[in-house]
């Protein structure tokens, strides 16, 4: 719904469909899965790009250094976590510059009435 509003650009929506599409592998797998695994990786890794390509590569570098060094995380997993932090990031930067629209409630004929 966001980009169908226009607030996220179609690469935006691309890297929240692999975010789900890792999140829905993982939610129905039968076994005990990694971000490790060539499936998931490939996932990772295109995520990674879609986000390095949107100028956010040194962000991206230093909170992987951050989820190694304090989380101790793999590689994967490292990237992985920087790639959806920094889409929070952008969604919330997002949200907190809508303004908000004005609702009115209940539906009306004329709003200008007053009771």
């Amino acid at each position: 719904m966001a980009y169908r509003l226009g607030l996220l650009d179609s690469d935006f929506k691309q890297a929240l469909g692999l975010v789900r599409k890792l999140r829905n592998d993982f939610a129905h797998a039968t076994r005990v899965e990694t971000l490790e695994e060539p499936t998931h990786a490939d996932k990772v890794k295109a995520l990674e790009q879609l986000i390095s390509a949107g100028n956010q590569r040194e962000s991206l570098a230093e909170l992987k250094l951050v989820f190694k060094k304090v989380v101790g995380a793999r590689e994967q997993t490292c990237s992985y976590l920087s790639c959806v932090m920094l889409l929070l990031l952008k969604l919330e930067m997002t949200r907190h510059h809508i303004e908000r629209p004005e609702v009115l409630m209940p539906a009306m004929l004329n709003y200008k009435k007053t009771h």
